[in-house]
């Protein structure tokens, strides 16, 4: 019993000589743990994977959105192509039939021409015969040859008028532009041996050429 108490002096004795127990300083916190931050690495990729598939996916619609309209714009391009090459096999055909037309007119021409060479011709018999030739059967003979030589020569021009205006069609239809110049330049002087039909046909030519 004394030794519990001498114990118990001893306790508080070292009590009053120890200085007053101050508190502890706070711990510093605990690092963070390797799963939070993998945690955090995942949501940062699955963001980064977000954004880049939404800008693929904008991308992919812009390009989308573009193709459309390039297709549309060739879609139109072809159709206007075809309605000029439908134009364009229209305007052949009219001017082969114009040309079909020349050739008959050119026919009928030939044989004016060779019905007044034939007449000339009976008429130089007829004045060969005659001793005497008079004046009038002279200046008939003149008048006969006057109207040869014209008819000659409007039938050159009309046939070389209509072979420029065949010409010039057909380089505008292969889009080759000198020749198509060259041609109309050369027609322009010789309009009046057009008929009405080959004259509104070079009419049509001039437009064109003057299209962009």
């Amino acid at each position: 019993m004394k030794k519990r108490k001498n114990q118990l002096l001893e306790k508080v004795e070292r009590f009053i000589e120890e200085p007053p127990h101050e508190p502890e300083p706070p711990q510093p916190e605990k690092p963070v743990s390797q799963r939070s931050r993998n945690m955090a690495l995942l949501r940062y990729f699955a963001i980064m994977f977000v954004a880049a598939f939404v800008l693929v996916l904008l991308s992919f619609l812009q390009q989308r959105r573009d193709s459309r309209q390039t297709i549309s714009e060739l879609s139109q391009n072809a159709s206007s192509a075809l309605t000029r090459a439908e134009q364009l096999q229209a305007d052949n055909r009219a001017l082969t039939e114009q040309n079909t037309e020349l050739t008959e007119k050119n026919q009928d021409l030939t044989e004016q021409l060779s019905s007044l060479e034939t007449q000339l011709q009976q008429l130089r018999e007829e004045m060969e015969a005659v001793s005497n030739g008079s004046q009038e059967a002279d200046q008939k003979i003149k008048d006969l040859e006057a109207r040869l030589e014209e008819a000659e020569n409007r039938q050159r021009e009309s046939a070389r008028a209509y072979e420029l205006l065949l010409s010039a069609q057909r380089a505008l239809d292969e889009e080759r532009v000198d020749d198509f110049i060259a041609a109309m330049s050369q027609l322009a002087d010789m309009t009046s041996s057009l008929d009405t039909q080959g004259t509104a046909v070079y009419q049509e030519l001039l437009k064109a050429g003057q299209k962009p």
